[in-house]
């Protein structure tokens, strides 16, 4: 009978422990809320004629539209579409050059690597990898050659971060 009462309160205890647990996916998720996807500004200028097919292709989906205009450029305006991911794309007809500046990627949390929990002051060191996934159709279209910062195997480039957590009555947050 001793041994039943001695297994009733270890798992009753187990169930009311008051000791934080935080696992890999939950870690991941309170931070990625935290970290919204951020989009990565990218500018360079290329004379690729490439890009006149991708200008057609960004116009008939709906994302730029014709803006200033003279001799000397074309300038494409984004719509509203593409006002989120888009400053400008210009076409300098004299040195036949395209110059673009916009979004291309997003920086996201990619991968939990550790959680270490400080049980006495119910927090959490989290190691985290940050990457770089595509904004389509702008990657494709526009990130085609070495000019642009994320090109090829540049997407691949992590950081890692060591981020604290705090337990709270409603849940983990993010230390500022």
């Amino acid at each position: 009978m001793r041994f039943f009462y001695l297994f009733l309160i270890i798992t009753i205890g187990s169930f009311f422990s008051c000791a934080p647990n935080l696992s890999e996916d939950e870690a991941k998720k309170v931070i990625s809320q935290h970290f919204k996807p951020e989009p990565i500004s990218c500018d360079f200028n290329s004379k690729n004629p490439f890009y006149e097919t991708a200008i057609r292709k960004l116009m008939t989906d709906g994302y730029i539209t014709y803006g200033f205009s003279n001799e000397y450029k074309q300038r494409y305006e984004p719509t509203q579409k593409g006002a989120p991911y888009l400053d400008t794309i210009t076409y300098d007809k004299t040195d036949k050059d395209w110059y673009f500046w916009g979004k291309v990627v997003n920086k996201v949390v990619k991968d939990i690597k550790e959680v270490l929990i400080d049980k006495n002051n119910n927090s959490a060191v989290v190691t985290v990898t940050f990457g770089f996934v595509p904004v389509e159709p702008f990657y494709s279209l526009l990130c085609i050659e070495e000019k642009c910062w994320y090109f090829a195997e540049k997407i691949n480039q992590i950081e890692e971060k060591k981020i604290k957590l705090k337990k709270y009555d409603k849940g983990w947050r993010v230390e500022s």
